[in-house]
């Protein structure tokens, strides 16, 4: 492999390259919205529009505004990147604590928030103005160009109301049962705080407190009128805004993952030239990865592991910060990135580490460590005291054996520890990252095949990465930091192995490692032929993301766009829309007090609700286990607890049970036969395997 050609080559002026940058924006953006069946294209386009302008402003302030702090504190870092990202944490952490004291409020909201977007301002009045500069290289542009394509096809997937996409995700399910449902019921609770029916509020959740913030900042009750959540207030721009904030953390995602391939390519002595063409590379990279644009239009928590790492890389390969600085600050995005999701300690602490230990000289490890784990400890330790108090287990629901099963029961806690590991040897696990999965039939939704880097959602990009590790290894210039690298995706690889029950998006945080290494060895082609290769790859990368999203719903992924989240509660008048969706037909034709047996997606259904995660103590189980053997009694005791409807997901219950990890207590025969002692369901919904009951007063 040749060394990169040192001469600037001939390309297009900047005020040329702009235009073609929007008119690929533009023309994705349309694309990405026609595809499928459903309303005309002027009726999808109008309702991305009424997204972006709806639900986009409160993240967008949100972001920015944490950007903005960031931008006050410079002198903590000279990199703009990952002075950016100290205030993206800093928010995040000001967030979670406002939350957990109870002070989470409008006020609070836009003090906060306003601050940022002052000091931004007065930032940008002395803002260099060259950011433009980079499109006069024809690699760049291509490549900008590409990651614009990808970006427009997430954008176009956050307007779609909760529930809609992705078919991996299983319409979203996750994100119906606790990311935004747990904001929903911190919104109204007026505090954020673990419950005991749901697990997953005992995660640290700093995006699901940012949705809160969101919320507060447009001045959204704690409830609608008719009971739905305050998210669901007016047209629900409220329960997409997390979408978009998944989308600005995809953005700032490529920012951050193209800096830190900036600072890598640094370190492998690549010129200025060749050093701009990984940034940009990497970052279209992120933005084109079909996984990226899954978790980046969802209200997931990915995108802020994702770019927190990414700076935090950027830190620890820098070479312009003083190793007790850099240790701090590395803790701190790490710690930040851990209150998004707390795996990115496994993913991305190790990666960090590495490259902190092989940048600085080991006289300097003692006190740059031992300053980061301090650093790293503080900003863990609001999570840790808000669990210890709810339940004296500081990582719970982890760690049960060590420190407790805080509510649960221990078969509870075993149950939850089973669900959360692959059952195989140390080769079945290692043959996991390439090969389907033998114990899924040929049937199985592709998720839940390809559980590694053979999903389709990660198309090329780990093969590039692989790939540019491999170039790297070859050339004496990049072959130490190509270890580094290397050694960095294996102990990920590693750590998704051990640590995990083996789901492909889990690998998702390894994203900027991969795109990073892939740049770099792009970036390393000779002047003559890196704009074609950029071209194919990410050209291939592009279309395959294109692909991926029109094989969504059936082909179909917009059909659903122009009808928002309303669509879902009822609030339409839409003939059939409560055959489809039984939340608008209970929303429609019940009173409130309704318990979900199986299902565990309470968002849009009206207040109050009663449900519990697989893993929590259910209600009905509750009341089977006072009294086994007398179904009216339990019938009793959930109408004495102000439950009037019952809807029964038979088939999931089917599901839960054949998995392992039902209640023993909720098995779809006991459920059945307590079903049957209700009398006729009050609609059934067959295709679904769901059916709502009404239920009667029972007297003793």
């Amino acid at each position: 492999m040749t060394e990169p050609d040192r001469e600037q080559p001939p390309h297009r002026p900047a005020r040329h390259a702009l235009p073609v940058l929007l008119a690929s924006i533009t023309v994705a953006t349309v694309l990405s919205t026609a595809l499928g069946d459903g309303a005309p294209l002027g009726a999808r386009l109008a309702a991305v529009s009424a997204a972006m302008l709806g639900a986009g402003w409160t993240p967008a302030a949100y972001l920015i505004g944490a950007i903005g702090w960031g931008f006050a504190a410079r002198r903590w870092s000279p990199h703009p990147a990952v002075a950016a990202a100290l205030g993206v944490a800093a928010t995040l952490t000001v967030t979670h604590g406002l939350g957990v004291l109870g002070m989470l409020n409008p006020i609070t909201a836009w003090i906060w928030t306003g601050a940022g977007l002052v000091q931004l301002a007065l930032w940008l009045r002395t803002a260099p103005r060259s950011f433009l500069a980079p499109l006069n290289d024809r690699a760049c542009l291509v490549a900008a160009c590409c990651g614009a394509a990808g970006a427009s096809i997430a954008f176009v997937a956050a307007a779609s109301p909760p529930g809609a996409l992705w078919n991996s995700e299983f319409g979203g399910y996750d994100a119906l049962s606790y990311h935004l449902q747990l904001p929903a019921e911190w919104l109204d609770a007026g505090r954020i705080t673990p419950v005991e029916h749901n697990v997953y509020s005992y995660l640290p959740g700093y995006i699901e407190a940012a949705a809160v913030h969101l919320a507060h900042l447009a001045g959204a009750p704690a409830r609608t009128p008719d009971g739905l959540t305050g998210l669901l207030t007016g047209a629900g721009d409220l329960a997409i805004a997390p979408h978009f904030l998944a989308f600005g953390l995809l953005l700032l995602s490529a920012w951050w993952t193209g800096s830190f391939a900036s600072v890598a390519a640094a370190r492998c002595g690549l010129d200025d030239t060749a050093r701009t063409r990984a940034a940009f590379i990497a970052a279209a990279l992120v933005l084109v990865t079909p996984w990226s644009q899954v978790v980046g239009s969802l209200a997931y928590n990915e995108t802020g592991v994702i770019a927190l790492g990414a700076a935090a890389l950027a830190a620890a390969w820098s070479g312009d910060l003083m190793p007790s600085k850099r240790g701090v600050i590395v803790a701190v995005l790490i710690g930040a990135a851990c209150g998004c999701k707390p795996t990115a300690i496994l993913f991305l602490a190790p990666a960090a580490a590495i490259a902190m230990a092989w940048t600085t000289p080991k006289t300097a490890w003692p006190a740059m460590f031992t300053v980061g784990a301090i650093a790293g400890l503080l900003m863990l330790a609001p999570w840790l005291a808000r669990n210890a108090a709810h339940g004296g287990n500081p990582v719970f629901p982890a760690l049960t054996g060590t420190f407790g099963t805080a509510h649960w029961s221990i078969d509870q806690a075993d149950a939850y520890a089973r669900g959360h590991q692959f059952d195989g040897s140390a080769l079945d696990r290692a043959l996991m990252l390439v090969r389907p999965d033998p114990a899924a039939g040929p049937n199985a939704p592709t998720v839940a095949r390809f559980r590694g880097l053979t999903n389709p959602q990660w198309a090329l990009t780990p093969w590039l990465g692989l790939i540019g590790a491999g170039v790297m290894l070859l050339r004496r210039p990049t072959r130490t930091a190509g270890v580094i690298l290397a050694g960095s995706v294996a102990s990920g690889l590693l750590a998704w192995m051990l640590a995990t029950h083996l789901q492909s998006r889990f690998l998702i945080p390894l994203t900027p490692l991969l795109a990073t290494s892939a740049s770099i060895g792009l970036a390393s082609f000779p002047r003559q032929i890196i704009a074609s290769a950029v071209f194919a790859l990410l050209g291939v990368s592009t279309i395959w993301s294109v692909v991926n999203y029109s094989d969504q719903r059936a082909g179909s992924p917009n059909d659903l766009l122009a009808y928002g989240p309303h669509l879902f509660t009822g609030r339409l008048e839409i003939e059939g829309v409560g055959e489809v969706f039984p939340t608008a037909w209970i929303n429609r034709n019940t009173d409130a007090g309704l318990l979900l047996v199986g299902d565990a997606t309470p968002f849009y259904h009206r207040r109050p609700i009663a449900y519990a995660t697989v893993w929590d103590t259910h209600p009905l189980a509750a009341a089977m286990r006072e009294h086994p053997a007398d179904p009216d009694a339990w019938t009793r005791s959930l109408r004495e607890a102000g439950l009037q409807w019952a809807l029964v997901s038979f088939s999931e219950l089917d599901r839960l049970t054949r998995s392992g990890w039902a209640d023993p207590m909720l098995t779809p025969e006991r459920i059945g036969a307590w079903a049957r002692s209700l009398g006729e369901p009050a609609q059934v919904w067959p295709d679904q395997g769901r059916a709502l009951y009404r239920l009667p007063e029972v007297t003793p």
